[in-house]
């Protein structure tokens, strides 16, 4: 019985996944694509077909970057690319638009861009086990662009005193040697002395600026994130790590830390 039942979530999941998938078709009608601009959802086929002389090349304004291509100009050919998340990940790009054009008639405005449209990934949380689990969390809402999650900070060993101050780091990067981080004397959130670990990358340009303080009272701080609506930033990964500040002890403690991708869905 156990084993019908999983079975059935195993295809449920399967059937659900299939028919979520789309295919799309791309034409060349002339010298333009159409659709010339064309949204998709992670997971869907992009069809492109022509008559003429064209090909298919990523890239803007006849700089290929190299993600895909159907190879040289033809009379009649196809490509077929389906942008699932292993592509996404394998072939990273601002804001998840693919940008292409024919390298023939690219100075004829020959081409056309796809935009991955996603859900949030995560963030699920990582680090080697020096901090505290659960001591960072997301309390509510999804890594989504123009929305704002809150992302809870607290101290599940009870040795941090109510009325310690609570702050959030987010970075565009992780420390070195992920999912582990930078051992540091002192930083640990179990005690004055204890050892912690550092798990963002904080060089320049890499760290946004901290969030906080927010007290705490003994039960989880809130911290909002506001996530700005910029297509941009679809697809971006992030990385969180909270930390808390006795005041009484001038004791800085470091949260477990979180990982996720910015969705729009």
């Amino acid at each position: 019985m156990r084993f019908t039942k999983l079975l059935a979530t195993l295809l449920a999941a399967t059937c659900a996944g299939l028919a979520h998938a789309a295919t799309h078709n791309v034409t060349a009608v002339g010298n333009t694509y159409s659709p010339k601009n064309l949204q998709i959802v992670v997971g869907d086929t992009v069809n492109w077909s022509w008559g003429g002389f064209h090909n298919v090349t990523s890239g803007i304004g006849g700089a290929p970057d190299g993600i895909f291509t159907s190879g040289s100009p033809v009379f009649g050919g196809s490509l077929s690319i389906t942008f699932d998340q292993a592509f996404i990940d394998a072939n990273p790009v601002p804001g998840n638009i693919y940008n292409y054009f024919c390298d023939t008639h690219v100075s004829f405005g020959m081409e056309g861009l796809i935009r991955v449209n996603m859900p949030p990934q995560g963030p699920t949380p990582y680090g080697c086990g020096i901090n505290p689990a659960g001591s960072l969390a997301l309390g509510s809402g999804a890594l989504k662009i123009g929305t704002t999650p809150v992302f809870q900070v607290t101290n599940p060993l009870g040795s941090m005193a109510p009325g310690s101050l609570c702050f959030l780091a987010i970075s565009a990067g992780s420390a070195p040697g992920f999912p582990c981080g930078i051992p540091l004397p002192g930083f640990g959130m179990s005690a004055p002395g204890a050892a912690g670990e550092l798990l963002l990358n904080i060089s320049p340009g890499i760290l946004l600026p901290t969030l906080g303080p927010v007290l705490w009272s003994g039960a989880p701080a809130n911290i909002n994130v506001v996530i700005p609506s910029s297509p941009p930033i679809l697809g971006l990964q992030v990385f969180l790590q909270g930390a808390m500040y006795n005041v009484g002890t001038a004791h800085l403690g470091l949260t477990n830390a979180l990982q996720g991708k910015i969705g729009n869905l």
